[in-house]
């Protein structure tokens, strides 16, 4: 009975690894259309961000950071950069034109949906994000000195009776949505009234403090088939 139990094992082993592999296998690499220059953060955020750094630094070295005002530390603060990768897929074979694999460059980038939804209306796809540091396994993820904010680049409109978008240049902490569902399973964006634009259309901005470094990334979400439902966060 033990054999037959170790048996049965192993070949579920071997089924789920050769799933596994299927699974990372089917993604292609999507075209990037911009690096994160083409990304404008409002300065209020570009703010928050340095208050993070400031307090980081606090802690990390209290005596000279007590010593300075926080421009002169934000002035000398060691910019690092995140490593960012984005999955868009789905669970149902035909929804995308091809499950994609985005790599960001040094410091994030900017995508272009037209090249990865098809036109005719679907159902829906995900989003998933993975973000790293280079040459290191460190779970900056579930670091507390780890936050995601989101910048809308959608503007306000109503669809089946509800409203979708935040409006222009708004933005919000996401950092427990990000870690609960964007970095898990991936978040569901619907494809009909092109409301993916109206949820996931602007950037994500990605912040880590370690020791005096600030690692930054970011990832922008852009559809240049509906100009008119966005604004004009994203430049190119």
């Amino acid at each position: 009975m033990l054999k037959i139990f170790l048996t049965i094992l192993i070949l579920q082993l071997n089924l789920a690894f050769a799933s596994e592999n299927k699974s990372q296998d089917k993604f292609i690499d999507g075209k990037i259309i911009d690096s994160e220059k083409g990304i404008k953060i409002p300065k209020s955020l570009m703010n928050e961000i340095h208050d993070l750094y400031y307090q980081q630094m606090l802690s990390y070295d209290p005596v000279r950071t007590e010593a300075s005002t926080k421009q002169e530390v934000v002035k000398q603060l060691k910019r690092k950069f995140l490593e960012v990768k984005a999955y868009l897929f789905d669970d149902v074979q035909g929804q995308l034109i091809s499950s994609t694999r985005l790599v960001m460059p040094r410091g994030g980038g900017v995508v272009d949906l037209k090249q990865v939804l098809p036109q005719i209306e679907k159902l829906w796809f995900r989003l998933k994000i993975e973000l790293s540091l280079k040459d290191t396994d460190e779970k900056i993820i579930s670091s507390k000195h780890f936050k995601v904010f989101f910048v809308s680049n959608q503007k306000k409109r109503n669809v089946d009776y509800k409203e979708y978008g935040m409006g222009c240049n708004k933005y919000v902490d996401i950092t427990s949505y990000f870690k609960q569902i964007i970095a898990n399973k991936g978040m569901v964006l619907p494809f009909a009234d092109q409301k993916y634009i109206s949820v996931a259309g602007g950037a994500f901005i990605f912040a880590y403090t370690q020791a005096e470094n600030l690692y930054l990334g970011s990832l922008g979400v852009y559809d240049s088939r509906y100009a008119d439902l966005q604004c004009d966060l994203l430049k190119f």
